[in-house]
């Protein structure tokens, strides 16, 4: 079996990444990311059962495309405790901007859907 992603899961993601950074707060709906991937909903979930899936899918797959494991190197090779939190904090505060809009539409999801998530 292959390794690689399929490209419709890939569409997906990247449908999803587009309509959470433009959602400004607002809950991003699955019928809205299907359309925007050109695939029916039925589509996407056979590759995602919830949306809550989806939206985590997504958050993982922004940390592979912003290389978080990365930015975090130099606080993985910091040689004190002081070092790593002031590299761990640069990093991370280099990072919001980037993920703002995808953590504005996790944090639109409602309860339910988050208790359900983990």
């Amino acid at each position: 079996m292959s390794n690689q992603v399929p490209e419709t899961r890939i569409r997906i993601l990247n449908a999803a990444l587009k309509r959470m950074e433009s959602a400004d707060g607002d809950t991003v709906r699955v019928s809205d990311v299907a359309k925007e991937a050109g695939v029916t909903r039925q589509t996407l979930y056979l590759y995602f059962r919830t949306r809550t899936e989806l939206l985590i899918a997504v958050t993982l797959y922004v940390d592979e495309l912003k290389s978080s494991d990365d930015r975090l190197a130099a606080s993985r090779a910091a040689p004190s405790g002081v070092a790593r939190l002031e590299a761990y904090i640069a990093a991370w505060t280099d990072y919001i901007p980037e993920i703002y809009g995808v953590a504005r539409a996790l944090l639109a999801m409602n309860d339910e859907e988050a208790t359900t998530a983990s």
